[in-house]
């Protein structure tokens, strides 16, 4: 079993979109990505932590394909529509923490705190985030596949 790098919560939902508090938990991670690829493997993570198997999430992707980093990368489009970064918080701007390796981001994280951020989601339709509720919260592995 892999180790898990973030933590998530869901804070809000409204139709197709979501709202995330995505914390960094694992010092082996020490970036928030605003990538498609990236937040499908979350939200997706949450039908097995919860045995969502008939979500249509579920129905659609299956253990093999989340796990395919090609196939993510060419088929996250369909899935998620946009994804932001609404604020952050015990963390550095992007220019800093472009620049630092990872012993100075645990310095960072030392001094300041976990590092968190508030994510909107936006999926292609509604029913790619119905599986997805206020409050739940899981322990993620997801990464950033396009690096």
């Amino acid at each position: 079993m892999a180790t898990p790098l973030l933590k998530i919560k869901v804070l809000e939902k409204k139709e197709n979109t979501i709202l995330a508090e995505v914390k960094i938990i694992n010092p082996a991670e020490y970036y928030f990505y605003e990538k498609g690829s990236f937040v499908l493997q979350l939200i997706w993570e949450p039908i097995q932590i919860f045995d969502l198997l008939k979500s249509p999430i579920a129905k659609e992707i299956s253990v093999n394909n989340i796990l395919d980093e090609k196939w993510v990368f060419s088929n996250h489009k369909k899935y998620i529509k946009s994804v932001k970064i609404l604020s952050t918080k015990n963390y550095p701007n992007k220019d800093q923490v472009m620049r630092m390796d990872r012993n100075a981001f645990d310095k960072f994280r030392k001094e300041n705190g976990t590092p968190e951020a508030i994510f909107q989601i936006e999926g292609t339709e509604k029913k790619w985030i119905d599986h997805l509720e206020p409050g739940m919260e899981w322990d993620s592995t997801s990464y950033d596949i396009e690096n």
